[in-house]
């Protein structure tokens, strides 16, 4: 059985953080002499940086309003790089600002008057936190 002698192949990245290498070239013989085209693929992983983990916190965890309704604000805490968005689960809340952004920041609400006759309860998903608003009725 003869064995072929490859060169140093030619790299590709076919997949991220893997470089593939791809060889095709006539196979030379032990022994001397030269014979059918031999092919090599082999890979090698590389390391991308590590992902920065994030963490969130609110400074508060609810917040209620009587039946006029008003404005309201809630900091959120997070490291530096670290994006978030806020949304309301309810149409009588609004997020007037800060309705997404990088890092520690403040999302302000206004809370519409409330003229169900009924006490009502909505949240704010911020990050990975839930903000809780109740009114009265």
């Amino acid at each position: 059985m003869t064995t072929g002698v490859l060169s140093a192949g030619t790299a590709a990245t076919l997949v991220k953080d893997v470089t593939t290498y791809v060889d095709v070239a006539p196979c030379v013989l032990l022994g001397g002499g030269s014979g059918p085209p031999c092919v090599s693929v082999s890979s090698t992983t590389t390391t991308s940086p590590p992902v920065q983990a994030c963490s969130f916190s609110l400074s508060a965890s609810n917040q209620s309003f009587p039946t006029t309704g008003g404005t309201g604000n809630v900091t959120v805490n997070t490291s530096n790089g670290c994006a978030w968005s806020a949304t309301s689960n309810a149409t009588w809340v609004t997020i007037i600002s800060g309705v997404s952004g990088t890092g520690t920041g403040v999302v302000v609400f206004q809370v519409a008057a409330n003229a169900t006759g009924q006490a009502r309860t909505a949240s704010l998903s911020i990050g990975d936190q839930t903000f809780t608003i109740t009114q009265t009725a």
